[in-house]
């Protein structure tokens, strides 16, 4: 999630300001944000997939979209559905963990399995944030944005090659 946060918030309105025309170009965008998120806790609400691992690992892997995008120079509304899917993807995934956790976590370690979770991921926020300056400056934004969407795509989609992971389901 921090190099998500890298890949789009950061680098994303240096983009729209660049590219779009600023300021009301990125709110369309985040707008576009919150419309995928959502559509992705209704349809959560609504289909219940039964394989929690999967839906997290692919929707997780869906937010390299929108740096993507971005990166390849398209045009606004592209980026604006780029980031709906992303967000589509991000709120599935999360429900499906939630509910992965529920699951086969017992009901007593619960919330310290969730802390460690949270914790590492806030964790790698800092040293992230700290270094998007030196990179974009020596990178560039796309390139920049590139390798964070190949890092966030590679990482969401690795798990799958567990096969206890692919297996992970949830009760009916």
């Amino acid at each position: 999630m921090p190099l998500w946060q890298v890949a789009f918030f950061v680098t994303g309105p240096l983009h729209a300001r660049d590219h779009f025309g600023g300021a009301a170009a990125w709110g369309l965008v985040t707008a576009a944000f919150g419309a995928g998120m959502a559509t992705g806790a209704a349809i959560s609400l609504l289909a219940q997939p039964p394989r929690a691992a999967q839906i997290a690992a692919v929707g997780s892997a869906a937010l390299a979209l929108p740096p993507l995008a971005m990166a390849a120079g398209l045009p606004l509304p592209v980026v604006m559905a780029a980031t709906a899917l992303a967000a589509t993807g991000l709120a599935m995934a999360q429900i499906a963990m939630r509910a992965a956790m529920q699951h086969h976590i017992p009901h007593s370690v619960q919330g310290r399995v969730a802390v460690y979770s949270d914790a590492a991921l806030v964790l790698l926020a800092p040293p992230l944030y700290l270094a998007v300056g030196p990179l974009m400056h020596a990178a560039g934004p796309a390139a920049l944005q590139t390798g964070c969407a190949a890092v966030i795509a590679v990482a969401s989609l690795a798990p799958l090659a567990s096969p206890t992971v692919r297996r992970l389901a949830l009760a009916q």
